[in-house]
């Protein structure tokens, strides 16, 4: 009975030892596991991070472009309206002008005074003539591109305006 009670104890102390290897390697990896978790949490917040950022970016950007398309907007929409007097809008017609190949241009109310058809420079404006009412009042113009086929045979000015 002794030697089967030792054979016993022998079999339970080397099934103790097995179950608390077994325990040990599953704590490990228990361990290792919610290390895991906890980086697969950590990359989850800097993914989570880096979507708001680029949301944000791209929320921004998007309020930009609506900005700038309804700047753009109202600057076809105003060119015509009080005049040629920022020299932006004068800008946009010089582009509008060169985008549709135009080779000539006639303007009236154009509401500029002779200074402020000094300043007006572009690739595509060759030659002009205007002719400003009292003030920032009136005026007409004729802009000529420089692919104008034709040529200017004289001008007449008829003063005042």
């Amino acid at each position: 009975m002794e030697q089967l009670f030792g054979a016993l104890h022998g079999d339970f102390a080397t099934l103790k030892l097995e179950i608390a290897a077994e325990h040990k390697k599953l704590k490990r990896e228990v361990i290792e596991l919610g290390q895991r978790v906890d980086t697969l949490e950590q990359d989850q917040d800097v993914q989570e991070e880096k979507w708001d950022c680029h949301r944000r970016e791209l929320f921004t950007m998007h309020d930009k472009n609506q900005e700038l398309q309804c700047q753009i907007e109202d600057l076809e929409n105003s060119l015509n309206d009080r005049g040629l007097n920022a020299a932006v809008k004068r800008q946009a017609l010089l582009i509008q002008l060169r985008d549709a190949q135009a080779d000539l241009c006639l303007l009236q109310e154009t509401q500029l005074v002779r200074s402020d058809w000094r300043g007006l420079r572009s690739r595509w404006l060759d030659r002009q003539f205007h002719s400003s009412g009292p003030g920032r009042r009136a005026g007409v113009a004729i802009l000529f591109a420089t692919s104008f086929p034709g040529r200017v045979l004289g001008v007449q000015a008829k003063i005042p305006g």
